[in-house]
């Protein structure tokens, strides 16, 4: 790990079961999504959180990013990834997707979803994730799908 990353810790939990967690994942996406990109706070926080595993991402006890990987029907789905902006450039949104896929791995989800911000699809690409479909806009924001074999 290079130095810039020692002190970071992961923590995965469900929202029902672990408040205060939840609370630090409602001020990173609040702040990420709902003040940096203007998604209504409706579309942000939806029905799929009540059942999502939701990971955070601390620097020395201080939370800096959150992700969440949700079950719809037959597909998983890896979604809500933010790391905040003090943060960024430090390669923690990389560090927070390669989690995500170990976590995946040991529970044994064959393939993941994403829907990622078309300017940022170069860095899943990178991870292997490969493009489908065309792009939309959502929220006021340009995504794309991608998907990722994993076993």
């Amino acid at each position: 790990m290079e130095d810039d990353q020692k002190g970071l810790t992961f923590q995965s939990f469900y929202k029902n079961g672990y408040p205060e967690l939840w609370e630090k994942v409602k001020t990173i996406r609040k702040i990420a999504f709902m003040d940096e990109h203007k998604v209504p706070a409706k579309l942000e926080f939806d029905e799929h959180d009540d059942l999502a595993v939701h990971f955070l991402l601390f620097q020395d006890d201080i939370p800096v990013g959150c992700a969440r990987l949700t079950r719809r029907g037959d597909d998983w789905y890896m979604g809500r990834l933010a790391i905040i902006r003090s943060q960024r450039g430090r390669g923690l949104g990389t560090l927070m997707i390669l989690k995500l896929i170990e976590c995946c791995k040991e529970i044994g989800i064959p393939s993941v979803v994403i829907s990622s911000l078309a300017h940022l699809k170069v860095i899943y690409k990178k991870l292997g994730f490969v493009e489908f479909g065309e792009e939309f806009e959502e929220a006021g924001l340009q995504l794309v799908h991608m998907r990722l074999d994993i076993v």
